[in-house]
């Protein structure tokens, strides 16, 4: 019996970890590697965290509203901009060309879907061939001028034994009006089904569904509290790593917290917290003991106790720009990592990935790093949407840190300057964080020869630069101002 006990134990952590759904993380846009556009892999596959070029094509990974999930050993499966299914190399899954039908699809599709945290990849857990993507529609609302989602779908994918993946199934789960987003999810008690859910418009009205082994369970809850009035009043949910939360950004009420039964299917609204900014909707995230909450603004990070009466913590602060001159900012949406790191781009198109390291400390000891990762290509806004996996895999605490600007402190105070558009055509401006006085300007190539400067005197923060004169190329734009570093400039005419 003794030896018995000894195997099984020795098997759980190659069993947790051999479930690997968000082990390879997509992100990026478009299809031009050398100047930083393109989709990059961040991997959690091997004995460090690595970051590398993908791949180039005309698709959003992450955006605002994409998911991706892996198959069990870690490797890249699918994902969907919530317009269409690709493989992992890029090929479109059979079936899935008009995935989220309605006029968002038909205006903006095959560009790009505009909704936030309208999709989500989630495995089967009774078999390994089977996958769910839950997804959402917008649409227009003229009467209230407002953005609303009519349709909730499931859409069933099945791996065929040569690889090649197909949507077999699209149902409707939902066909009335509710709020946009909020699409997260977590595994029940047992660890067999998926819970997710919708909010109907204007209402505190929850419907959930337990999906998994071919079985839909529906249950419709009616609970005290506020009211999400307006679909824009938050945009970003997440359940906690032990399944017995939910919490939702809100921007009047800060986050609804709410405790959940991951058995049941059952809600109650615990409280809401407000924080500095949040008006500006930012992200949410909780630690992986569950303990924490991490909530962010435009510039600052915040991190909630919820075992010392919510007590709140300033624990990071950043605003800059990237070597492209984009601004960088914490807007990004927050996932845990398999390593147990929490990780998140600045919600805009920069080369940036900011990372907490050690998140289930209290305070400041969390160590929260801007722009941790400066990785091949930009983020589109977001990392791919994912459930909340670490109640299913736990953490695999040996992932090393091989980025030498996460064990140092790095300035918070990067560049003044703002350089846009970037990539340009004919023109560029150039904005300050104060109004300047005289200024030279200077654009140089990449061998170092000069061919533009300008004497600029002006008393504005921003001053527009003609470049039609100007050929395509990299170039970098500089000041003899002492604190303006160089910013990487594409051309693109």
């Amino acid at each position: 019996m003794k030896q018995q006990l000894s195997i099984i134990l020795l098997l759980i952590p190659s069993l947790l970890f051999s479930q690997k759904y968000d082990y390879q993380w997509p992100f990026g846009y478009q299809d031009s590697l050398p100047i930083n556009f393109g989709v990059s892999i961040l991997d959690f596959n091997k004995d460090k965290v690595e970051v590398y070029p993908y791949g180039g094509v005309e698709f959003r990974v992450g955006d605002a509203g994409g998911s991706s999930i892996c198959d069990s050993n870690g490797k890249l499966l699918m994902m969907t901009d919530n317009c269409r299914v690709l493989d992992e190399n890029f090929n479109l899954v059979e079936g899935s060309d008009t995935l989220t039908p309605g006029i968002t699809h038909d205006q903006y599709c095959p560009d790009r879907y505009p909704g936030f945290q309208c999709s989500l990849f989630v495995p089967e857990r009774s078999n390994d061939s089977t996958y769910y993507l839950i997804h959402k529609d917008a649409d227009f609302w003229p009467e209230k001028n407002w953005v609303v989602a009519r349709n909730m779908y499931l859409s069933k994918f099945v791996v065929k034994e040569n690889g090649e993946i197909y949507l077999k199934e699209k149902k409707k789960l939902y066909n009335q009006n509710m709020r946009t987003g909020d699409i997260t999810s977590v595994l029940n008690k047992k660890k067999t089904k998926w819970w997710v859910f919708t909010i109907l418009y204007q209402s505190n009205k929850f419907i959930f569904w337990e999906i998994g082994e071919n079985k839909i369970i529906k249950k419709e809850i009616q609970i005290t509290g506020p009211k999400m009035l307006r679909p824009d009043e938050g945009i970003n949910a997440t359940f906690s790593p032990n399944g017995k939360m939910l919490a939702i950004n809100n921007v009047k009420l800060g986050i609804l917290l709410y405790d959940f039964n991951n058995e049941t299917g059952d809600i109650n609204f615990r409280t809401n917290i407000k924080y500095p900014h949040m008006e500006h909707l930012g992200s949410l995230c909780f630690s992986p003991n569950s303990r924490f909450i991490y909530a962010t603004a435009p510039k600052d990070l915040y991190q909630i106790d919820l075992e010392d009466d919510n007590k709140m913590e300033h624990v990071g602060h950043y605003w800059g720009f990237d070597s492209y001159g984009w601004p960088v900012g914490l807007l990004g949406n927050m996932y845990i990592g398999p390593d147990c790191r929490i990780y998140f781009g600045s919600g805009g198109t920069a080369i940036a990935i900011h990372t907490i390291l050690e998140p289930d400390n209290k305070g400041v000891a969390c160590n929260f790093v801007a722009k941790a990762i400066l990785p091949p290509t930009r983020l589109s806004h977001n990392f791919p949407n994912q459930p909340m996996y670490r109640a299913l895999t736990g953490c695999d605490y040996s992932i090393g840190w091989p980025f030498s600007t996460g064990l140092k402190d790095l300035p918070t105070t990067p560049n003044d300057i703002l350089v846009y558009p970037n990539p340009a055509q004919d023109k560029i401006n150039i904005m300050f964080d104060e109004p300047q006085k005289k200024l030279d300007i200077t654009i140089y190539n990449s061998i170092g020869t000069i061919v533009l400067n300008k004497s600029i005197d002006f008393s504005s923060q921003s001053y527009t630069v003609d470049l039609e004169d100007i050929p395509n190329g990299v170039y970098f734009v500089t000041s003899n101002k002492r604190d303006f570093d160089p910013v990487k400039l594409i051309v693109q005419n």
